[in-house]
């Protein structure tokens, strides 16, 4: 649904892009990892990396979850 998480919280993309970027500004080692659920929209994350590059945010990790056992 395109929804955005920070932990367990919903919250709104350009306030986890701004906290996301002042947290990268304070700490050079920072990273945000960007996990999706199976049937998340691609271009919905690409655009939200988009936006962390943009802000300055330079670490990633990407992982997903497509349910099944663990």
């Amino acid at each position: 649904d395109g929804s955005v998480y920070l932990d367990e919280d919903q919250i709104d993309v350009d306030l986890l892009v701004s906290d996301a970027a002042m947290e990268s500004k304070r700490d050079a080692s920072c990273s945000v990892l960007i996990r999706a659920a199976g049937e998340a929209n691609s271009t919905l994350v690409i655009e939200l990396v988009d936006k962390l590059k943009g802000a300055g945010v330079t670490r990633f990790g990407l992982a997903t979850d497509i349910g099944g056992k663990k």
